[in-house]
């Protein structure tokens, strides 16, 4: 049953980015201050969301026989809890996010999903750190030096 809503919900989101994407035309540009227009960002989110999209349909296709033998009750409910932990951390990034600034809120966020994602299996501390730290710096760098878009300051700015 659960391939069945996977597999949904992936056509639902492709038909989604699709329309998304569409819709970025109509998107008007007053002015050019950089070599990239308004459109840029929503069409490359609906590019990744179209992406993403066929990727849950493929695995919703590919794991219609595991699903006749059934997962086992603690393991869905693991998944289920990774889930709504991943959903609440993104509304607490988008809350927090004009507030610390892109590099600090980004950085607590990769950090955060990380560990819910990987927990502790053979990753330490350190290296979730790291990896969360200068992640969200090479993205700040790239989308103002090479993107010469204004992400949030917050405390840092």
């Amino acid at each position: 049953m659960t391939y069945k809503k996977d597999l949904a919900s992936g056509i639902g989101l492709l038909v989604f980015s699709v329309l998304l994407f569409l819709g970025t035309f109509t998107i008007k540009k007053l002015f050019i201050v950089s070599r990239i227009g308004a459109a840029f960002v929503p069409q490359l989110a609906a590019f990744i969301l179209a992406g993403l999209s066929i990727l849950l349909i493929l695995q919703a296709l590919g794991r219609k026989k595991l699903q006749e033998t059934e997962e086992s009750s603690e393991e869905a409910v693991k998944i289920n809890r990774s889930v709504w932990l991943s959903i609440g951390l993104l509304i607490i990034y988008g809350a927090v996010l004009g507030f610390f600034g892109f590099i600090l809120a980004t950085a607590g966020y990769l950090f955060c999903q990380i560990y819910i994602l990987f927990g502790n299996r053979g990753k330490s501390l350190v290296k979730i750190i790291l990896t969360s730290a200068i992640s969200s710096v090479v993205i700040y760098l790239i989308f103002v030096y090479v993107f010469e878009l204004m992400l949030p300051a917050g405390l840092l700015g």
